[in-house]
């Protein structure tokens, strides 16, 4: 079996067995009573305070608790270690995750030894009387209380001098006493100070503010600006992501017991260049201003239907295309007059779109995805483009 965590946090086993509980797992077994009493113990010493660990489902290792039984190896283990800060953008999305260091020397797995993590079992200091007071009894004597929780039994679970340990899976550490009429009792012992795990999401334009308490430090692990999903801060197909994203919010954050870091494209750069990071756009494929037909704005005479301006159409990208809205006059002052005492009008087809150019060394594709569907146009003497629409637009000009 193989257990790992990211990369600055570390292994907290809670439960191990090596046996069998249900007769599904590992081939079919009737028997479902076995477990061996050093599951934890053994797991724990191969694993407990590392990132990554492997530990074979062997009896080498846990001895035989069951003889011709099928058995198999179950743990329960977290990642210990760190606060998780996420930040997320419509267009692009950053996500932190900021561990709170100690301000002390020394790394966090060996730190955790001298204080309470969990139910104790990871424990290693030299608290040696109980929450009464009572002396502890030397886990190798047998005096004044008999018992099997011995070194030789539990070879893992540090069971030196007369210290406070949990090696058999109890809520929290505890000795035998050296008082016979009080056989055993649990220990005080200090807890450690642990990063707690929380989420927070900034879309671009927002700012994201970290902070620690008192005496304790930002420590940069993972940073993402950009955009890993579709959900949040607006509906995206795209994924990207800023190369600089780590280095720059550590640049910020690191070391510091406060910070803040605006997700915007002036700290990180742009990482999804060409795509819409303010949900849809506009594309222009089409635009007239003159007129080839009749039947459109009647009220007036035409002289003729073959009349186009031949700015129409890059006039009407340079105005709108990429952008949510805009919107465009049709006049001669905008497009020139291509026929004049002719009534002309202008006339747009237009999608409201997530663009994507996909590249490859043998070809190039190009995808529109087409989100909104539906248009109305009133007349009038200017000619917009709404948001959130699809269709094709037309407005009459006098002239």
């Amino acid at each position: 079996m193989h257990l790992s965590c990211n990369s600055g946090s570390t292994l907290q086993v809670s439960d191990a067995m090596y046996g069998r509980s249900s007769k599904d797992h590992c081939k079919w077994s009737l028997i479902t009573n076995c477990r061996s009493s050093s599951s934890l113990s053994a797991v724990r010493h191969r694993c407990q305070g590392r990132r990554t660990c492997s530990v074979p489902a062997s009896n080498d290792v846990f001895g035989e608790p069951c003889w011709a039984v099928p058995k198999y190896l179950e743990v329960t283990y977290k990642c210990f270690g760190f606060l998780l800060l996420a930040s997320q953008s419509s267009k692009m999305r950053l996500t932190v995750r900021v561990l709170l260091a100690l301000a002390i020397l020394g790394t966090w797995a060996q730190a955790q030894e001298k204080c309470l993590v969990g139910d104790g079992a990871s424990y290693r200091g030299t608290v040696s009387v109980t929450k009464t007071g009572r002396a502890c009894q030397r886990w190798d004597s047998q005096t004044p209380h008999g018992h099997d929780r011995t070194p030789a039994k539990y070879p893992y679970s540090g069971l030196e001098r007369n210290y406070c340990r949990n090696p058999d899976g109890e809520p929290k550490p505890w000795c035998y006493t050296t008082n016979p009429g009080q056989r055993w009792e649990y220990c005080t012992v200090p807890p450690c100070i642990e990063s707690s795990l929380m989420s927070r999401r900034v879309c671009e334009d927002d700012t994201m503010y970290l902070s620690c308490g008192s005496g304790s430090t930002i420590h940069v692990s993972y940073a993402m600006y950009g955009r890993n999903d579709k959900d949040h801060c607006k509906w995206s197909l795209i994924k990207c992501q800023s190369s600089s994203s780590l280095s720059d919010v550590r640049g910020r954050c690191q070391g510091r017991s406060s910070c803040s870091v605006p997700a915007s494209n002036h700290v990180f750069g742009d990482p999804c260049w060409a795509v819409p990071k303010r949900g849809l756009t506009i594309r222009v494929s089409y635009a007239l201003y003159g007129r080839t037909r009749y039947g459109v704005c009647t009220e007036w005479d035409a002289y003729t239907t073959n009349c186009r301006s031949s700015s129409s159409l890059p006039i009407m990208r340079r105005r709108c295309q990429g952008r949510r809205k805009c919107m465009v006059k049709a006049s001669n002052d905008v497009f020139g007059d291509p026929c004049s005492k002719t009534f002309k009008y202008l006339e747009v087809t237009y999608t409201c779109a997530a663009f994507l150019l996909l590249a490859s060394q043998s070809s190039k594709k190009r995808l529109t995805v087409f989100l909104a569907l539906a248009i109305m146009v009133t007349l009038g003497q200017a000619w917009s483009l709404p948001d959130n629409m699809w269709g094709k637009a037309e407005i009459c000009k006098l002239t």
